[in-house]
């Protein structure tokens, strides 16, 4: 495949309805995750006799950050993302790209707040969170470099950039009459 080709194909997949599907499903599945572990540590917070007083404390001022600020900007985050979803699917791509760009700034939004309490949980609840925080991340990136017309040359080809690609399933972009030939 020419690097014209695979550039091509990538911008295809990127702008496609699936691959937004698949951005709203780790970026719904990352707010899950993050609700779960806000409601899983008030369950069961730490007991501050068997840990560290001070850690504690800084876990459950953390919560308090968590339930006033961060879920209900979340919860908020997730009602738009139906909204973007249902938008794309007839073509309207400005409010999936948005929520991308979104995604994009909130590492500066929680400047200063902190997950340290979720070491205080199930590990697969973290593990959870940042795993679809990471791919709601990498795919929100793709997305909105595509949609803005943002790529800088040659960097669609740069899997630390996109993540991993199969050419295989770039095939699947190939529209009538073209090839890889």
């Amino acid at each position: 495949m020419t690097p014209e080709l695979k550039e091509q194909l990538l911008l295809r997949k990127f702008s496609s309805f699936e691959y937004f599907e698949e951005f709203s499903k780790h970026y719904f599945n990352f707010i899950d995750a993050a609700i779960e572990a806000v409601e899983t540590y008030k369950a069961s917070p730490p007991n501050p006799e068997e840990t560290d007083t001070k850690i504690v404390d800084s876990y459950n001022n953390e919560i308090v950050l968590w339930e006033s600020k961060v879920i209900p900007n979340f919860r908020s985050m997730y009602n738009g993302m139906i909204t973007d979803i249902e938008s794309a699917k007839i073509g309207n791509t400005i409010g999936i790209r948005s929520a991308a760009g979104d995604l994009r700034g909130l590492g500066k939004s929680m400047d200063g707040i902190r997950e340290n309490f979720m070491d205080a949980i199930d590990p697969s609840i973290k593990e959870k969170y940042f795993y679809n925080l990471d791919q709601a991340n990498t795919k929100g990136d793709n997305i909105y470099r595509t949609l803005s017309g943002y790529w800088r040359p040659g960097a669609i080809h740069d899997e630390s950039i996109t993540g991993p690609i199969e050419e295989q399933e770039l095939l699947n972009y190939l529209r009538d009459g073209e090839s890889v030939s």
